[in-house]
Formats: structure tokens, sequence, C-alpha cells
């Protein structure tokens, strides 16, 4: 009896950690995902870096990573001009295992007078999961100007028309929105919220069945060059994570 009391008692001890009898232990989640776009339309580049580690290299306007592991820690995110020590923003963001997360740089670096256009760091969580049927998602960032003298107002991501089959309503300058919608082509439109005011349109973009694309409203009202305004999408892997 005393034997096997004793191996009970370590078997319990070490549960924790490795399992008793061929249970095979537990096994932690996956480390956190992470990726950076930037969507700001008037800078030269951007070097992304999580705390001093140097993770998205003179990333260009429009343009952004892929997705990389990191630790599920509280991280501090830093956009800087590329080859230089300036910041244009700089966040502390917990990441958490098994999460995907898109930080995106949105707004102006030259915003004047005009701080909430200012260029700023954002991190959304993003669901990555494969999608069912014939679907595609969508992840809204608001990262439109209005020009100078003129406040930025929320934006309506909808299907064109009085009568949208797919609308994002409400967006706030550096937020984001998420709708799914049956895979195919599609035109939307970037209005000012609540009115018939567009202020940039997307036509006849084919989004394919089970993708997941990050949408980027971008550029200044009026802008001429890489401030124009547009509408970036970028598709991103999905898949069937734990």
């Amino acid at each position: 009896m005393l034997r096997i009391t004793g191996m009970l008692l370590g078997c319990v001890a070490a549960l924790a950690l490795s399992g008793c009898g061929g249970g095979g232990g537990t096994t932690a989640l996956p480390k956190p995902q992470v990726m950076f776009f930037n969507a700001g339309p008037d800078n030269a580049g951007i070097d992304f870096y999580i705390d001093s580690v140097l993770s998205g290299n003179a990333v260009a306007s429009a343009a952004g990573t892929d997705f990389m592991a990191t630790d599920p820690v509280a991280r501090d995110l830093i956009a800087n001009a590329t080859g230089t020590t300036t910041d244009y923003d700089a966040i502390l963001q917990t990441f958490a295992r098994n999460k995907h997360y898109v930080i995106s740089a949105l707004g102006l670096v030259t915003f004047g007078t005009e701080f909430e256009k200012r260029l700023r760091l954002t991190a959304t969580e993003v669901d990555r999961h494969t999608i069912q049927g014939n679907k595609s998602r969508l992840v809204i960032f608001h990262g439109f100007s209005r020009a100078t003298g003129f406040l930025t107002p929320n934006i309506d991501f909808q299907s064109p028309g009085q009568n949208p089959q797919y609308k994002a309503a409400n967006i706030e300058f550096g937020a984001s929105s998420v709708l799914t919608i049956d895979s195919g082509t599609h035109s939307f439109d970037a209005r000012r919220a609540g009115s018939d005011d567009v202020f940039v349109s997307l036509v006849s973009f084919a989004f394919g069945t089970g993708k997941m694309y990050l949408v980027y409203v971008m550029g200044v009202e009026g802008g001429a060059g890489a401030q124009t305004p547009q509408i970036v999408v970028k598709e991103i892997p999905t898949g069937d994570y734990p």
C-alpha cells in the first residue's frame, strides 16, 4: 500500500507538466502572429520595430509585411521614418497566444496643426480561421484624410447606391470594421457616414471564395501622386488554426 500511494502522489505532482500513465501531457498554444501595414500616404517608408527588433524594413506606402511569430507578452511597437531614429508613433500592445494581429500605420506625417490627422499605429486582432461557404471576409480600415482645414468624418464602406447590399457603417478614423460578403466581383464606396458624399470608390474587384482581405481607405481628399485617395486591398492567408 505504501508503494502504491507513493506512485499516485508522484503522478498527481507531475500531472500539470507531463500527464500520467501515457496521457502525453499538455502543449502550449501557438505563439501570436503579427504583420505590419503602411497605410500612410505621405511617408517615404516606415521601419517597424517590435521592442528593439526591426520587424518590417522600409515598408513602402500601401504595402505590408508577411505574418511573423512573436512572444505572448506586452511589446513596444514602433514606427520610424526609414533609416532614422525618428519615431512617427509608438504603442504598447499585449499579444496573446493563438491570436493574430495586424499593426497598421494610418494617417499623415505632414499633418500641420491638425493633430487628429497625424500618423498613428493601431493594433487589430483578426480572425484568420478558414472561411466556410461561398464567402469572403473583409477587414476595413479608415485611414482617409480630408483636405487641410476640414475635419475628417467617420465613413460608411458600402455597396454603391441608395440601398446597399453590404455596408460597414460609421467607421472612425484610425479604426476598422469587419464585413462578410458573398464571393465574387463587387464595387464599394467609402462615403461620409450617413450621407451620399462619396470620397473614393473601389470598382469591380474580384473577391475569391474563402479568401480574406485587408481593405485600406487611404489618401488625402484632392491629393495627387501617392496622396491620391484610393482603396487598397491586400489578401492575407487563412487556415485551420487551433
